[in-house]
């Protein structure tokens, strides 16, 4: 969901910028949503790796993860 909300919130922009005439839309989208869709992955990246330190240090405060049992 971390690179989806970058993405999509890029197309958005870009539909922002075409309606107000600011840029046309064949430039606005490309521009955005290719610049956006690297930055998307970067985001992902940094989520994935915040919640990986939260799950080791604070799991009581992921509400849905439950810390594998330890074998014997």
């Amino acid at each position: 969901t971390a690179w989806a909300s970058v993405f999509i919130a890029s197309i958005i922009c870009a539909l922002e910028l075409s309606i107000s005439g600011t840029s046309p839309l064949n430039v606005a989208l490309p521009a955005m949503a290719g610049v956006h869709a690297l930055l998307g992955i970067g985001e992902a990246i940094i989520t994935s790796v915040v919640l990986a330190v939260v799950i080791n240090v604070r799991p009581d405060l992921i509400r849905e993860y439950s810390k594998p049992e330890e074998q014997a």
